[in-house]
């Protein structure tokens, strides 16, 4: 195998009217990262503001000559052209050495035999050699090529999974980060946004709109219309529709998070349900739990959060707050419509509500008056 080292020209193109240019992302990673990505050592990044390697002729000359590269070939690449693969440089190289060659100037860039490093002005006057792929060499010159850039990428990056064993309903509609990670025997279906270091492994099915950000999502989970950030769910457990889960929320295996959960900064432990309409913030739940519909963590006192501990088998009756700090001791019973400001310890019932008042005939009264 042949080493490669790098230099990328580092373009700030004007006609974007932002800058710098090469920091426009494409499907989670910047212009300048993609080029970069294609070595297995960090490239020598240089700023080329001419955005014209002609024009820039003594640049490269003197950028290569002033460093000891230890190699066997040279790629000089840009970075508006982010499509480029390690397998089209690799091709430029073996190119140069099935032939003896001491350089081949691609559609965009060259490579060049590191012993042979003065050959600049040679380089300048020869002839393009184009490869099979030309894709790679699409350059981001206007707002019109990098969408074309990006559908190339995005096509990429959903065959990849697939070959993988990844099904797609509608791979058009899929937002895929290249830095996500997919397991065997997944199926996705339309409107799925996966972003950042999203790790989903095997047998998941994500049915439509969901928005998972630097999450884990365990074996044969099933998420629906959900917004997943920064949070990791546990083997064989539900979640959705129009659930919430934010940062540094954990659930376990076999759970059920429901419709309309917003869950912060808390645990959920094995087999426990929280099936709908409900807050969890900065509270522990612990195993086979059942929190009912309406319930309120209310974890914020207008200056401090506060968290909230509750033990295994605990059931939460609907309506109810749960006002922090607490403990729920294990098989806590909760009765709806409680307001719980106090302890619950162990094995007991607590109902946290005021008693019940019938006034006889106070809407006939009520009219009369």
């Amino acid at each position: 195998m042949l080493d490669i080292s790098g230099v990328i020209l580092r373009v700030d193109n004007p006609n974007f009217k932002r800058s710098p240019s090469y920091e426009l992302k494409i499907w989670g990673k910047s212009m300048l990262e993609w080029v970069s990505s294609i070595f297995d050592e960090e490239p020598i990044i240089y700023e080329d503001s001419k955005c014209n390697f002609e024009e820039d002729i003594v640049l490269v000359q003197g950028i290569i000559n002033s460093h000891d590269f230890d190699c066997d070939y040279i790629a000089v690449l840009f970075s508006d052209t982010p499509l480029i693969t390690r397998k089209t440089v690799l091709e430029a190289c073996e190119f140069c050495e099935n032939r003896s060659l001491n350089f081949v100037k691609m559609t965009r860039g060259f490579v060049i035999k590191n012993k042979n490093k003065n050959l600049i002005e040679e380089i300048h006057k020869a002839k393009r050699h184009y490869f099979t792929c030309e894709d790679d060499f699409l350059t981001a010159n206007s707002f019109k090529t990098l969408s074309l850039i990006n559908e190339v990428m995005h096509q990429r990056i959903i065959e990849k999974h697939m070959h993988n064993g990844v099904y797609f309903i509608d791979p058009n509609t899929a937002y895929i980060d290249d830095s996500v990670n997919i397991g065997v025997g997944v199926t996705v279906y339309p409107n799925n946004h996966l972003i950042g270091k999203t790790k989903i492994e095997d047998n998941v099915i994500l049915y439509d709109g969901n928005y998972i950000t630097d999450s884990l999502v365990g074996q044969n989970v099933t998420v629906k219309s959900s917004n997943i950030n920064q949070s990791t769910i546990g083997n064989n457990t539900t979640v959705g529709p129009f659930a919430y889960l934010r940062p540094d929320s954990i659930i376990g295996e076999h759970c059920r998070i429901g419709d309309y959960v917003e869950v912060k900064k808390s645990r959920v432990g094995n087999n426990t349900k929280v099936s709908h309409l409900t807050y969890l913030g900065d509270c522990q739940l612990g195993e086979n739990c059942n929190v009912g519909c309406g319930v309120v963590f209310c974890n914020y006192d207008g200056v401090k959060k506060h968290f909230t501990k509750v033990g295994n088998n605990v059931f939460i009756g609907s309506n109810s707050n749960i006002i922090s700090p607490v403990v729920i001791e294990d098989n806590a019973f909760i009765a709806a419509g409680s307001t719980i400001t106090e302890n619950v310890i162990q094995d007991s019932l607590a109902i946290a509500r005021a008693r019940q008042v019938n006034k006889l005939d106070y809407k006939r009264k009520k009219l009369e008056d």
